[in-house]
């Protein structure tokens, strides 16, 4: 098979994956041909959402359950990472990532007992 063949096999497969990979691509050279700070302001909105949308279509989309939990981690995610720059001046990178690694060890202590939890169950346990 050559390079050509084995490439188009590879793009006839993973569809979803180079169509994120593209527009991830847009995303980050985007703010090198636009100005605007409305307009980046906005790129930046969607691109956060559609973080979100992927990681609940990986959830929802691949194994059929309803979590409501992603919108919470969202949220901790989004709070801590003002409350870490606001109030303990810590520059913005350093507190996302800080904030990421703490707020993934809160989904662990939630997922673990909720990991045996299917359907409606599922979405209460979630919920709350």
């Amino acid at each position: 098979m050559t390079g050509r063949q084995q490439l188009l096999y590879f793009l006839t497969l993973h569809r979803t994956g180079l169509a994120v990979t593209l527009m991830a691509a847009a995303l980050l050279l985007f703010p090198l041909v636009e100005d605007n700070p409305y307009t980046l302001g906005l790129t930046n909105l969607i691109a956060i959402n559609a973080i979100v949308v992927l990681g609940l279509n990986l959830f929802i989309g691949y194994t059929g359950q309803i979590s409501l939990g992603h919108a919470a981690f969202f949220g901790l995610g989004a709070y801590g990472s003002a409350v870490a720059t606001v109030t303990f001046g810590l520059p913005p990178w350093p507190a996302m990532f800080l904030v990421a690694a703490l707020v993934a060890v809160v989904a662990l202590a939630v997922g673990i007992p909720v990991l045996r939890l299917s359907g409606h169950y599922l979405a209460m346990a979630t919920l709350g």
